[in-house]
């Protein structure tokens, strides 16, 4: 069955059917096709403005579809750890990063049981899943006075548009985005 052409059937009172035909927008749906039947399953979209949003999802096995840190926009496979690590450079302060942080950070350099180093902000961080580092990256930003903006896809595909609501002053009069890949 082609999905893009989908109808909708309606029995008569003569028994006569009516076949409706519909347009649906596909990336809005999770597409299940068993050979013999399509399940078009409505993705569902959630909006967070806050951490304690955050927790009330698992972010382990989600996938970032985008990501905006000030005038920068990260595209093709974004990590959080990553995210973060350009984070840390964008606040180039350790004892900072160290007031301000959720995770486990040592002033020396250790790269062994999940840590890695920064040598030039002198720290050695732990991240131990995707949450965590979820949670430090929102945390970073908001405390640092950071813009983000994040849409992020759960394993079960509900779709998480994160914001920490900090507006960014662009420092160019073009108001060029630089992009960057993951």
């Amino acid at each position: 069955m082609d999905i893009n052409n989908i109808y909708i059937m309606n029995k008569l009172d003569n028994e006569d059917i009516i076949l409706k035909k519909i347009n649906i927008n596909i990336e809005d749906y999770i597409i299940i096709d068993d050979g013999k039947d399509i399940l078009c399953k409505k993705m569902s979209m959630v909006k967070i403005d806050n951490i304690e949003g955050i927790k009330k999802y698992n972010f382990c096995n989600s996938n970032i579809l985008n990501c905006v840190i000030n005038d920068d926009i990260f595209t093709d496979k974004c990590k959080y750890k990553s995210i973060l690590k350009y984070i840390y450079q964008i606040i180039d302060d350790g004892p900072l990063i160290i007031k301000n942080t959720l995770l486990n950070i040592k002033t020396l350099p250790i790269e062994d049981k999940g840590y890695s180093y920064y040598e030039d902000l002198g720290i050695s961080v732990q991240v131990s899943n995707a949450n965590k580092a979820l949670m430090e990256i929102y945390k970073q930003t908001k405390m640092n006075d950071i813009h983000l903006s994040m849409k992020i896809k759960l394993k079960d595909n509900i779709i998480i548009n994160l914001n920490n609501n900090i507006e960014y002053n662009y420092k160019n009069e073009k108001n060029d985005a630089v992009i960057k890949n993951g």
